[in-house]
C-alpha cells in the first residue's frame, strides 16, 4: 500500500439535498460560509481519570460550570447568539447546524475539519477539498461525521479526505490569505494523554501541503496553548496578532522569518504583540473579516494596537467558551474558505491599500 493510501481515505459525493438559497448563493459567489453550532448541549466535562482535563483552561472552567450547569449554558447561548449576530451584521453567511446531545464540544466547529476552495486560473487548477480531523481527544470523533455530512449535503463534488495522522482542522491550521500559507501547530506527543500540550502530529502537515499545494509553516505549540489559533492570528492586511509564549522557543525564528523577514515587512509595523493576560483570555482567537477584527473581550491597550494598525474592533463576550479553551475562531468553520493564489501581498492594488490602511 502506498503512503498516500496509508494516509488518506477519500469520498467524493455527487448528492445534494436542498440547500438554503442564502448559503448556496454565498457558495457560488466565493463568499465565507461560517458553519456554527449552538451550545444547546455544550458542557465542560470533568477531568478524565487518566488524561486529566482536555486543556488547562478547562481546569477552572469546569469548576465554574459545575456550580450551575443550566445557568452556565443559558449564558453561553446568549454569548453565542451575540457572536452570530455580529457575523450576520457584517454580511457573513452563517450555516447553523443542529447541536447533538452526545457532542458537548460540537460548538467548536473549527476543530472538526478544514476546507479550502481554489479557483482555476492560468497557474492553478480548480480544486475544492475538505480534510476531516483525526482528534487526539477520541471522544470528539463523532463530530467528524457531522461535519462530513454537512459538506456532503451542501457541496456536491467536494473531495472529502480523512487524515491518518492526528490533525485538528482549522483550529490547528490557520490559513493566512495575505501570505498564502498555513500556520500549523503540532506537538511531539499527539494523543489522548497529552491533549493539554498540543493536538496535531507534525506528519499531518506534509499531507496538508500535498493536498492543498500551499506552504505549511510548522510551529510547535506550547502549553497551555494547545492549538495554534489560541496564540496566533493573521489579519487581512498582513498584520499578525501573536503571543510569543504560545509557541516553543525553537519555533519563534521560523515564525518571524515566514511572517516578516521573508517579505521585507517591518516587524514593528506588522507584529501586534499580545500580552500574557490577554492571551490567557484568548485574545488571539479572533475572526478577521476585511477590516473588522471580531475579538473576545480584551484590554484597552490591545484594542488600541489593533485599531492603530487600521482595523475596526468588534468585542464580544465569550467567557463561557474561553472557560473551555475556545473563543471566536474556534466557534466558526468557513466551509467555503477561498485560497488567494500567491497571497494578497503580491497584488499591487491590495498592497497599495495596505500602505494606506497601515498609516
Amino acid at each position: 500500500m502506498s503512503q498516500q493510501q496509508n494516509i488518506l481515505a477519500t469520498n467524493t459525493s455527487q448528492k445534494q439535498d436542498n440547500v438554503p438559497e442564502e448559503i448556496q448563493q454565498a457558495l457560488d459567489q466565493g463568499k465565507p460560509v461560517f458553519m456554527m453550532c449552538p451550545p444547546n448541549f455544550y458542557a465542560i466535562p470533568k477531568a478524565d481519570p487518566s488524561a486529566g482535563h482536555a486543556n488547562d483552561f478547562a481546569i477552572k472552567g469546569y469548576e465554574e460550570f459545575k456550580k450551575s450547569p443550566n445557568a452556565f449554558i443559558h449564558k453561553a447561548e446568549k454569548q453565542w447568539n451575540n457572536l452570530k449576530q455580529t457575523f450576520v451584521s457584517l454580511g457573513i453567511t452563517v450555516c447553523e447546524i443542529a447541536a447533538a446531545p452526545y457532542c458537548c464540544d460540537l460548538v467548536f466547529t473549527a476543530d472538526s475539519s478544514l476546507s479550502l476552495v481554489q479557483k482555476k486560473d492560468r497557474y492553478y487548477p480548480d480544486k475544492s477539498i475538505t480534510i476531516l480531523s483525526h482528534f487526539s481527544n477520541e471522544q470528539r470523533q463523532a463530530e467528524i461525521n457531522i461535519a462530513s455530512s454537512i459538506i456532503d449535503n451542501f457541496i456536491p463534488n467536494r473531495s472529502i479526505v480523512t487524515s491518518y495522522f492526528r490533525f485538528e482542522g482549522a483550529g490547528d491550521n490557520v490559513y493566512d490569505p495575505f501570505r498564502d500559507i498555513f500556520w500549523s501547530g503540532y506537538t511531539a506527543q499527539a494523543g489522548k494523554l497529552h491533549t493539554a500540550s498540543g493536538r496535531s502530529d507534525l506528519r499531518a502537515h506534509t499531507v496538508l501541503s500535498s493536498l492543498s499545494g500551499i506552504k505549511v509553516v510548522s510551529l510547535p505549540v506550547q502549553r497551555p496553548f494547545f492549538h495554534v489559533d489560541t496564540s496566533l492570528a493573521p489579519l487581512s492586511y498582513g498584520h499578525v496578532l501573536f503571543h510569543k509564549h504560545g509557541i516553543k522557543p525553537e519555533g519563534l525564528k521560523t515564525f518571524m522569518k515566514n511572517a516578516f523577514a521573508k517579505h521585507g515587512m517591518p516587524v514593528k509595523e506588522y507584529l501586534i504583540p499580545v500580552s500574557r493576560e490577554d492571551a490567557q483570555n484568548l485574545a488571539c482567537n479572533v475572526v478577521c473579516f476585511d477590516k473588522t477584527v471580531i475579538v473576545p473581550k480584551c484590554s484597552s491597550a490591545l484594542k488600541k494596537k489593533i485599531e492603530k494598525a487600521g482595523y475596526d474592533v468588534a468585542e464580544v463576550d465569550l467567557s463561557c467558551f474561553i472557560a473551555s479553551g475556545g473563543a471566536a475562531h474556534c466557534l466558526i468553520n468557513d466551509i467555503n474558505m477561498q485560497r488567494i493564489n500567491g497571497g494578497h501581498i503580491k497584488k499591487t492594488q491590495y498592497a497599495w491599500g495596505l500602505a494606506i490602511c497601515s498609516r
